[in-house]
């Protein structure tokens, strides 16, 4: 766990430069520039140059950061400085250096640089766009003209799944030596490891649980897909002989059926970890409410995906959502072209959406059939917005003679308690842009919908297309096709930073004459933080932990001190990573400290 403390009090010298720490190498090009205040100083000056003989071209500053996007490149060392400014007079200057290392654009596919083939500045919502890619193993950030501005650090490093609510990214980290190579975690802007799944050495016990997806809870703990097999009977075309199925089991599974005798099926469980100790504290397993007579009989592709585990890829679960405001999982089954929806406290379905297959389960059927699905948001209206990649569009379907990929939104409505899901928007992509595999979209603050997909021919694409339909932005990666460099996932996000979280209204807090914050310490921390303080008389002292809203998540009572110095030692374990407010009151004013909690 670590903390890093930007101030919003007093303080009694100009510490050292925070952030890019000294001498460091860091692996992006948008860089926060970060300092601690001097003691009633609101003005700074802050220069960059790539020399450390310095122009004097600085910059007045009204805050203890900065955040530089246009004038740093890639592959070069810079020097940076800061003084206060204070009526007329300055400060010492402070300096520091940073190298930025390579990016990652000579890890594509032929070292062809990502193009922009459509740029609507009109209509574009702004931010930039986060993808990860199994080309490589590597994940990566660009601006909306294509300039790659922050990446994993080079390939075989990191896959991109998600986002937590501060921008760390949660997905795969690269590790060759361990039987699944993708290990679950959460990692930084710096590429520093936040979190990561509980593994054993000894992968023949415990395969890890990355499965195409990890999210983070409210509540801090961490979610995911652990396999699991259980032996099945395989379907024979005996079973099916009045159906008109395109192919037949023992053709296609000759070497695996013998005499119709019992084989091993894969599925997932839904796994939530602590936060902290990493202990499994919430399963959801598919054989328990799933009937295995649900399979895909029309395309097989369960069966086409039998892996080198020897396991017929029964469900392929590849996306998961929590509704906080439902406290309901949704997941997605790529393989029974269905979205499940979980209530949390019961682990009971409170619905299937897709397709009707030969259980008696209780199914929704869309007003659209969609299949072959990937990625999953909720809508704060309860929608759904996925990625149909029409694996059965040319069985469910007459008119279409190739498989198509659709971006949709689905409102699913409950009248007299019968449940109906109908597509209130839906964008069909061209046949070469068709991706069986990866992807999905996401529906944007604008409205937009960012649609991802690996494309049928050498490239993955991201478009942002508008409620009217219109293409506002185009990007071709260039990863490869969709068999040497499928794009995983995209989103896109307002900065590579979280600038704006607090909602605390400063001008609340003044500074008391009574009390001196001498300070906070060590920075960053694992577990305890240090607070030294002074008080100047007889006073009631009450720590007080904000979180973003805030919302009080801690409070610790010292009761009445005498005059003098004091030490109070802090732990963080019970607070999951992010920005908190540290509050010292001396009824009734109180001394504030911003920080942000990474575990």
């Amino acid at each position: 766990m670590k903390i890093l403390f930007f101030v919003f009090c007093t303080s009694q010298i100009f510490a050292d430069l925070i952030h890019p720490p000294n001498g460091s190498i860091i692996n992006y090009i948008h860089v926060r520039f970060e300092w601690d205040k001097v003691e009633g100083i609101t003005k700074y000056h802050f220069e960059l140059s790539n020399s450390n003989n310095f122009s004097s071209n600085y910059l007045l500053v009204t805050d203890s950061y900065y955040i530089e996007k246009n004038d740093i490149e890639w592959q070069n060392t810079y020097y940076w400085r800061v003084r206060s400014v204070n009526n007329g007079s300055f400060g010492e200057w402070v300096s520091s250096s940073f190298s930025v290392d390579a990016n990652s654009e000579s890890f594509l596919n032929d070292d062809k640089p990502i193009e922009i083939l459509i740029n609507n500045d009109n209509l574009v919502s702004d931010g930039v766009v986060i993808f990860g890619s199994y080309y490589n193993n590597y994940t990566a950030v660009i601006d909306l003209n294509g300039r790659e501005i922050w990446n994993s650090g080079g390939p075989n490093t990191h896959v991109f799944f998600n986002l937590d609510e501060y921008n760390n990214f949660l997905g795969g980290k690269f590790i060759p030596e361990y039987n699944n190579s993708l290990i679950g975690c959460e990692f930084s802007i710096d590429n520093n490891l936040i979190w990561s799944e509980p593994f054993n050495s000894d992968q023949s016990q415990n395969e890890p649980f990355i499965q195409h997806e990890v999210i983070k809870l409210p509540n801090g703990n961490y979610m995911g897909f652990v396999p699991v097999i259980e032996e099945h009977l395989i379907p024979t075309y005996i079973d099916f002989i009045d159906r008109d199925t395109p192919f037949s089991w023992e053709d296609d599974c000759a070497l695996y059926i013998d005499n119709n005798s019992s084989y091993r099926w894969k599925g997932e469980q839904i796994v939530e970890w602590d936060k902290n100790t990493g202990e499994v504290i919430w399963v959801w397993d598919v054989f328990d409410y799933y009937s295995k007579d649900d399979f895909d009989y029309l395309t097989g592709e369960w069966e086409k995906a039998c892996n080198s585990d020897n396991a017929y890829d029964w469900i392929h679960f590849n996306a998961l959502a929590y509704s906080d405001k439902e406290n309901a999982v949704y997941v997605s089954s790529r393989h029974l072209h269905r979205i499940t929806k979980i209530d949390y406290n019961t682990k009971n379905i409170i619905y299937n959406l897709g397709i009707p297959w030969l259980s008696n389960d209780p199914i929704i059927m869309p007003d659209t059939l969609f299949s072959g699905q990937h990625g999953l948001q909720i809508l704060n209206n309860g929608n759904i917005v996925t990625l149909d990649n029409g694996i059965l569009s040319q069985y469910t379907n007459p008119n279409i003679t190739s498989p198509i990929t659709r971006a949709i939104e689905l409102e699913i409505s409950e009248i007299e308690g019968e449940m109906s899901a109908n597509t209130v928007w839906s964008h069909t992509l061209p046949y070469d842009l068709y991706g069986a595999l990866s992807g999905n979209v996401q529906k944007l603050n604008n409205d937009n919908y960012l649609i991802n997909t690996i494309g049928n021919s050498s490239g993955a694409y991201s478009i942002e297309v508008t409620q009217n339909k219109e293409v506002v932005w185009k990007c071709k990666y260039n990863l490869g096709n969709y068999q040497t460099g499928p794009l995983y996932r995209a989103m896109k996000i307002p900065s590579l930073y979280s600038d704006d979280q607090s909602t605390l209204n400063f001008s609340n807090f003044s500074i008391p004459k009574n009390i001196n914050l001498k300070s906070v310490y060590p920075n960053p921390f694992n577990p305890n933080l240090n607070i030294e303080y002074k008080i100047s008389e007889l006073m009631e002292v009450i720590f007080i932990i904000y979180d973003v809203k805030g919302i009080r998540v801690d409070e610790i009572n010292l009761g009445y001190q005498h005059p003098g110095y004091y030490k109070h030692i802090w732990n963080g374990n019970n607070l999951s990573s992010g920005v908190y407010f540290l509050g010292i009151s001396s009824k009734p004013k109180q001394v504030m400290k911003k920080m942000v909690l990474l575990k």
